[in-house]
């Protein structure tokens, strides 16, 4: 699935335990150049993510570093996603 902004067409990865899950590459920058491909994926809740959700993103895609901006009040909630430092080769950065 597919989804234009601005005439882009941003790219969906399909994962069992998370929607609206997109590579951001290909958006047009203020500078008139374009987001690299592959470097910045955005998505919704993390935490129902399955094991072999996890192995693709980190084994076939290559997330390396995870940006969690919840609150503490969401975390709390919510649960943690299942990454672990040993998970990446990258950080674990929460709010």
């Amino acid at each position: 699935m597919s989804l234009v902004c601005k005439g882009v067409v941003m790219s969906w990865i399909d994962l069992d335990g998370a929607v609206n899950v997109r590579d951001l590459g290909g958006l047009p920058t203020e500078d008139g150049r374009e987001t690299a491909g592959g470097r910045l994926l955005r998505s919704d809740n993390l935490q129902e993510l399955s094991a072999s959700d996890v192995a693709r993103l980190v084994g076939d895609i290559g997330v390396t570093t995870v940006v969690d901006l919840r609150s503490s009040a969401e975390l709390t909630s919510e649960g943690p996603a299942p990454w672990t430092p040993s998970l990446l080769s990258g950080t674990l950065i929460t709010r």
